[in-house]
């Protein structure tokens, strides 16, 4: 073997570019390859394939078959000292990451009971820092928790879709006692209010939480009001379950004083976070669904809410209605005083009903916004609506070269790609040299009745004109019809922009 083959560092990066296939049969090359692929191939248990194979490492296993089709796996006879010696001289020690998933149709749950019962004194996986546990622990319900939780622990996820109060009960005490020094909390439970408690008091008792992702329930105050004081809490996550209603009124400075990110998938009505929001001095990342927006109930409130959070850098609204309404949510002017936040990076606006915006209020936009990464407005519907403003393609060309860092762009097109105003760099508002970012992906969206016969070309045209020729395009066909014309602008335009290429090469 040549003497480079011998450094550890260089093997370690050799094995970890391999599959996991790979890394096993490295084991057996030499004793000092072994020690180094051993701590690739044992550092991640994931899923119940996995667990079975760490079982099968401190004693053998068999296979019940049941007439139901199902299979229960247990060992042969429960592992002795010696065997247990054994695992945690060679392998114990290495696993990192644990993941469980309770199946019943090949239940490992048996193997988790005796290994808890036969346990030695010392922790079996001393190293583990993520345990992740998907349904329940099954036969082992109380043992697996105690088998696989201590205090080395930092992340830890609970999963259920079915479970009941009794058992969150035993679980938030089990993570409360044997993980106090969590750091990653995620728990899905969808059940109705009387979860809220148990999960708010043990949120209470976990000091050190960085970052949380748990269910959402109708009213969260009991959570927020546990949350409120921590000085290291920096992202929170509200998902599933039941549209959010309440939140109780935290309007106070000093509160969430380190929260950084915030998500909430469902949240009722466009004043529900207004309370919230604004003492959220420090936060970056934003992302809200709103359920049962309205039109006449307006977003201006929430909008002037976030628009106080003036750190924000990345900011995703998502706008469900309660009815099919043929009108525009609002006018930009609805959005106006979020250009307040100038850090913003990442903005993503969608509604039922669509925000129509002309050309100067995409200038503005661009202005106040000059470090944007991705932009994207559009409307999940097609709709044909009569307005004044209209969005042309001249405004993908002037966010190009006022946002230079773009890279992911989606909007929708309302003009005839023949009324687009000359592509001239002189008529953008900066004297700044105007070069095109390098847009990456455009993503258009084309109300009804879309795009007239033969204006495709012409689209294409311009587009090549504006972006690099490997931009990926995408668009929202509303029409099995005007799919084909779409198709031939998706053809046409790398074409286009190459040729543009090309010609202005020439000319410098």
């Amino acid at each position: 073997m040549h003497q480079a083959l011998q450094l550890p560092e260089l093997v370690d990066q050799i094995l970890g570019y391999l599959e996991k296939v790979d890394q096993k049969r490295c084991v057996s090359v030499c004793q000092f390859w072994s020690d180094i692929a051993l701590d690739y191939v044992w550092s991640t248990i994931a899923g119940n394939e996995d667990v079975l194979a760490m079982a099968r490492l401190i004693a053998p296993v068999w296979k019940d078959f049941s007439m139901d089709n199902t299979s229960t796996y247990r060992f042969k006879s429960e592992p002795t000292s010696a065997l247990w010696n054994r695992f945690q001289s060679k392998y114990s020690w290495r696993i990192r990451y644990l993941w469980y998933h309770y199946s019943r149709k090949h239940d490992v749950s048996p193997l988790l009971g005796a290994m808890y019962r036969t346990r030695p004194m010392s922790l079996i996986l001393p190293n583990l820092r993520v345990l992740e546990c998907t349904g329940h622990f099954g036969h082992a319900s109380e043992e697996a928790p105690a088998l696989l939780m201590h205090n080395g622990i930092h992340t830890f996820t609970y999963k259920v879709y079915d479970d009941t109060l009794s058992s969150l009960r035993i679980l938030t005490e089990f993570v409360k006692v044997r993980m106090p020094g969590l750091t990653s909390l995620t728990i899905e439970v969808y059940g109705e209010h009387d979860f809220v408690e148990p999960l708010a008091k043990l949120l209470g008792n976990l000091p050190l939480l960085k970052s949380i992702h748990i269910t959402a329930f109708e009213d969260m105050t009991p959570i927020l009001r546990r949350l409120c004081h921590s000085a290291v809490l920096e992202k929170l996550v509200f998902s599933g379950g039941k549209n959010v209603h309440r939140v109780g009124n935290l309007w106070l400075d000093g509160h969430f004083s380190s929260l950084r990110e915030l998500h909430v998938s469902q949240v009722e009505g466009n004043m529900t976070l207004v309370p919230f929001l604004p003492p959220l001095h420090r936060l970056q990342i934003l992302h809200l669904v709103v359920a049962k927006s309205t039109v006449r109930n307006g977003c201006g409130h929430l909008i002037q809410s976030i628009s106080q959070c003036s750190a924000l850098r990345e900011l995703k609204l998502e706008f469900n209605h309660d009815e099919f309404e043929n009108t525009t949510i609002d006018d930009f002017d609805v959005l106006h005083s979020l250009l307040a936040c100038s850090h913003i990076t990442i903005f993503r606006f969608c509604s039922d009903n669509p925000l129509i915006m002309s050309d100067s209020d995409f200038t503005t936009l661009a202005l106040a916004w000059p470090r944007l990464e991705e932009l994207e407005i559009l409307s999940p519907y097609g709709r044909d609506i009569t307005d004044n403003k209209r969005t042309s393609i001249w405004a993908i060309f002037l966010l190009t070269r006022l946002c230079p860092h773009l890279t992911r762009l989606g909007l929708c097109i309302n003009s005839a790609p023949r009324d687009t105003p000359p592509l001239d760099p002189s008529s953008l508002p900066t004297s700044e040299p105007a070069h095109g970012a390098n847009l990456e992906r455009l993503r258009l969206g084309y109300p009804l009745p879309g795009l007239k016969q033969g204006e495709e070309t012409v689209f294409a045209e311009l587009l090549g004109q504006i972006l690099p020729a490997q931009c990926s395009l995408t668009y929202e066909c509303f029409d099995y019809r005007e799919e084909a014309k779409w198709t031939t602008i998706e053809a046409l335009f790398p074409q286009f922009a190459e040729q543009y290429l090309a010609t202005t090469s020439m000319k410098l």
